[in-house]
């Protein structure tokens, strides 16, 4: 790091020699390459540490925050870019939760229709008992009182499924997909026939109900790539390279030391 420290101040400074009568080096002041020797004084020596401590300690700075701009007076641009990325991809980020929340809403929803579709299942199948031809009225309406519980079934399911207190498929009852209107006893041959159109309305809603979760999906993925593509341009302009930032601290180090110790022989001369 002290190597590559000295050869970054070669490139910087345009000069690094010393001076073989006295070995003092010859540091940058001011843009001006100034040769210090046994003449110079020592307020001027002082000057030149104090820009290097300066140095050091905005090295410092970078280096613990992990941040080239870690406030606005370094780089009063970028950092109003940095700052107006951030809230972009703070609005990205949340995008993207609020869809991840309507997938579970979604999934609650498709749960719920899933069940009522059970349900009609049973009440197809005991419809088509029903006509077998060899039950007697009276049966029947044992096989009605079984449809009419299933029936307000579908009706507590559909009020009771909830997600964070709000209703998943309000727009769901027995009287909305017409299975209320099934009767078995007086009504046998229509009843199969409501049993199906309600099965049908569900089986819309739940495809409906999976194609909107797809679309979720694509969104979610899609802001994702938008966050991270934010981040990663944000991260381009605010944070530090570490490498080059210890070694300028380094190179900055470095020539505060000298400067010190060619302060410490002129007071002790």
């Amino acid at each position: 790091i002290i190597f590559f420290a000295l050869i970054l101040f070669l490139n910087t400074a345009g000069a690094f020699c010393a001076n073989p009568g006295n070995g003092y080096l010859a540091i940058p002041l001011d843009g001006n390459i100034v040769i210090f020797s046994p003449g110079s004084t020592s307020t001027t020596i002082l000057l030149s540490a104090s820009i290097f401590e300066a140095g050091v300690t905005e090295q410092i700075r970078k280096l613990a925050s992990g941040l080239r701009v870690y406030s606005p007076h370094v780089d009063p641009a970028g950092f109003a870019v940095s700052e107006k990325l951030e809230s972009i991809a703070r609005e990205a980020k949340r995008l993207s939760i609020n869809e991840e929340d309507r997938v579970s809403f979604s999934k609650v929803a498709d749960s719920a229709l899933g069940s009522i579709q059970s349900v009609l299942q049973r009440i197809r199948e005991l419809a088509i008992k029903a006509s077998g031809g060899i039950y007697t009225e009276d049966i029947r309406e044992i096989i009605q009182s079984e449809i009419n519980l299933l029936i307000r079934e579908i009706d507590r399911i559909s009020r009771d499924t909830e997600f964070n207190t709000l209703e998943v498929i309000p727009d769901v009852s027995a009287a909305s997909i017409g299975i209320d209107r099934v009767d078995v006893v007086t009504d046998l041959w229509n009843s199969i026939y409501y049993v199906d159109q309600a099965l049908s309305k569900i089986n819309r809603k739940r495809a409906l109900k999976g194609a909107e979760e797809n679309r979720a999906y694509i969104r979610i993925e899609g802001l994702n790539h938008y966050f991270f593509n934010i981040l990663t341009s944000q991260s381009l302009i605010r944070d530090a390279d570490i490498a080059w930032e210890s070694a300028v601290m380094d190179k900055n180090f470095i020539m505060l030391k000298m400067n010190m110790n060619i302060l410490d022989k002129i007071l002790a001369e």
